[in-house]
């Protein structure tokens, strides 16, 4: 079967052939407006500095999420011609991935964009949730994924997510890198601007760290304590080589300003664990992780912080799984691991990589909606075959 995947995310979307390890394509998932009027489709940063506007596909509320089906088509077309040098989609079958709470009336008018717009040969929607689980090796832990407006926790056993148990922190990547913009507002940098929050976004991604001892909240000393934990820990010394000397990195906004980032590079992701930064009164990540395993039976409870699994592009930054881990410890006498944890540079993909791994199964295509079911039944026959449970 000729399969496309395609992650529509909230931050990013990615697309490629079933069965690979990594999408053919990756960008921003938006589309902006230059001087000239002009619609840039995914924006490069460097492109996102010349824009007016900037909107994003999806929009991620706490209870619905939906698509912006103003820019939606030209994004398709975007994919499948430009990018995948796909122009004749009779012949192929699409994969989607969609979060989990995306509201019924986009589920109904995408299954229509592509069955009728687009003609595709087979089509189905896969929740993300689902998706993680199929590109681990084990069948019970805990997903914690990273959005743009929120992170969601949910724990899963024997394949089967646990939805009663589900949890939410109302803190995601876009909150992060507002929070960071607040940060240089009080150095005299103003980044209110759609430029402004992709450069922010830039600055979050490749200059943010965690702090591991956040009793300690002083350049100088918080170094010195680096250096002393790294130089007498090989695993963190073989994975964080670069942190046994701590140094500030100066940037160049590229209007004859710079700025020595310090103390900002681990205080952009400290209202994880302390809300109240940003004023959200919920507790930290660790302590909603560890109430949401607590909703399970108590037998299987070991078996959960054994197989947490962190998703999505905030999961990538440096020591927050060693952070968690830690602040995990001191909620459980269970044994905490981070499955992924020597993979996390990637764990953006994860959902992809799922969705890619089960469309590549032999006979995948018979949980897949056809043109002859959907002649028949409708766009509303998504409702009942939307893959929302794992396909074992």
């Amino acid at each position: 079967m000729n399969c496309i995947v395609i992650d529509l995310g909230s931050y990013s979307v990615k697309a490629g052939f079933a069965g690979q390890t990594k999408p053919t394509i990756k960008f921003q998932s938006a589309i902006g407006k230059n001087d000239k009027n002009s619609l840039i489709i995914g924006p490069t940063p460097q492109e996102t500095r010349n824009l007016n506007t900037l909107d994003f596909l999806i929009s991620e509320g706490l209870s619905t999420g939906s698509i912006n089906w103003d820019y939606a088509e030209l994004l398709y077309e975007y994919i499948f011609e430009k990018k995948l040098r796909i122009h004749d989609t009779s012949s192929t079958s699409v994969l989607h991935t969609l979060i989990t709470h995306t509201t019924k009336s986009d589920l109904e008018t995408l299954t229509e964009y592509f069955m009728e717009k687009l003609d595709v040969r087979h089509f189905n929607i896969i929740d993300q949730n689902v998706s993680i689980i199929a590109s681990l090796p084990q069948t019970s832990g805990v997903i914690v994924n990273f959005g743009q407006s929120f992170t969601q926790i949910i724990p899963y056993y024997s394949g089967v997510l646990l939805k009663f148990s589900k949890s939410i922190l109302n803190i995601g990547g876009k909150d992060l890198t507002d929070y960071l913009t607040q940060l240089l507002t009080t150095q005299g940098f103003y980044l209110d601007s759609p430029q402004g929050f992709v450069i922010a976004s830039e600055l979050k991604e490749n200059y943010s760290f965690v702090n591991l001892f956040p009793q300690i909240n002083d350049w100088e000393k918080l170094s010195n304590q680096f250096k002393n934990e790294i130089s007498t820990n090989p695993k963190l010394m073989k994975r964080y080589p670069n942190f046994k000397e701590l140094k500030p990195i100066t940037h160049e906004f590229g209007n004859g300003f710079s700025f020595d980032f310090k103390s900002e590079r681990y205080s952009i992701m400290e209202p994880l664990f302390e809300p109240k930064l940003i004023g959200n009164f919920q507790e930290g990540l660790p302590n909603v992780i560890s109430q949401s395993i607590t909703k399970c039976e108590m037998d299987i409870r070991r078996s959960l912080y054994e197989g947490i699994i962190l998703a999505g592009g905030t999961a990538a930054t440096p020591l927050l799984a060693e952070r968690l881990t830690q602040e995990l410890s001191g909620l459980t006498n269970s044994k905490v691991k981070i499955v992924n944890e020597k993979n996390l540079s990637s764990a953006d993909l994860i959902v992809w990589k799922g969705s890619s791994t089960l469309a590549a199964l032999t006979g995948f295509e018979q949980i897949m909606i056809s043109q002859q079911d959907y002649k028949e039944n409708g766009a509303h026959l998504i409702f009942s075959e939307m893959i929302k449970e794992f396909v074992q």
